[in-house]
């Protein structure tokens, strides 16, 4: 059975390090009771797979005895996660950024569009600070 997992990170990240750090990874589960009998093929890097609008897509792989796939798998990224942590690389997310221009710099404005955006700014901070219904603050 062969496992193909993808990891994406930011595209700031080495995909060298990511390379020797999946390797790394691959020849310590080899040596592992618990998981070395398992493996037909250690877990290794295929390097960048894809590029999207979140980072890069880094993908690895390794063949295993059928039935054992998944808590091999499970294990991988247990330790990817920790691997990634110790070297400072984090995992890329999506993120959404809104600009809201300083109301005092915003000179093109109407002061209808600018009491818009105060008020748009006011809700977005009450309903961060209002308490949920189990009587905690959000």
């Amino acid at each position: 059975m062969i496992m193909k997992l993808k990891f994406t990170v930011p595209f700031d990240t080495d995909p060298n390090k990511v390379k020797k750090i999946f390797k790394k990874i691959g020849a310590e589960m080899m040596q592992d009771p618990l998981y070395k009998d398992d493996f037909i093929e250690p877990f290794k890097s295929q390097g960048v797979f894809d590029i999207d609008d979140v980072g890069m897509v880094i993908r690895g792989k390794f063949m295993a005895k059928p039935g054992t796939q998944f808590t091999i798998r499970k294990e991988i990224y247990n330790r990817v996660k920790k691997a990634f942590a110790e070297n400072g690389i984090e995992f890329a997310r999506r993120e959404v950024r809104v600009a809201i221009p300083g109301l005092d710099q915003a000179e093109h404005l109407s002061e209808q569009e600018k009491e818009a955006i105060a008020a748009a700014a006011a809700g977005t901070v009450q309903q961060q600070t209002e308490p949920d219904q189990g009587g905690e603050k959000k």
